[in-house]
Order: structure tokens, then sequence, then C-alpha cells
């Protein structure tokens, strides 16, 4: 599911739920004031990644299977 799907905030995440068991996991503002949102299933099945504007529309920038999360390395450096 990718493309030019775009709902509201609500919706989005209402649908990313229902059809995937989608969470959001992690967000971001862009410059321009947006939302980025990773949002991915339990165990990293599937991930969406989602753009909402100022104005409340959210569209799906991605979305695909087999997400995984990278240990963050210490701050200084070290393991």
């Amino acid at each position: 599911m990718s493309g030019d799907l775009c709902l509201s905030r609500g919706e989005m995440a209402r649908l990313l739920d229902a059809r995937f068991a989608e969470a959001p996991a992690a967000l971001g503002v862009t410059e321009a004031g947006g939302l980025v949102e990773l949002f991915h299933a339990k165990g990293g099945a599937t991930w969406s990644l989602v753009l909402t504007t100022p104005q409340g529309r959210s569209c799906l920038l991605a979305s695909g299977q087999a997400w995984s999360e990278r240990p963050r390395p210490a701050p200084d450096g070290g393991t």
C-alpha cells in the first residue's frame, strides 16, 4: 500500500491499525512544520511512513515489510 493515499491523521492511523496492526513508533517535525511518522506492526512485519501537513492532511509516503531497529550507539561512541 503506497502512492497517493491521503486522509485525515485520525483516519490514517485507524486504517493502518485495522489493516496491518501498525501503531506509531517514531516521529519528527519537518522544517515546514509537517509531522513525519513511522508506523510499524509488532515484530516489524510491516511498516508505513506518513507525512502529516500542518493542515492535518496525512499522506502515505512509503510502506514495506521487515522493519528492524538498529541499536543506538552509546553517547561516548562506546558499546
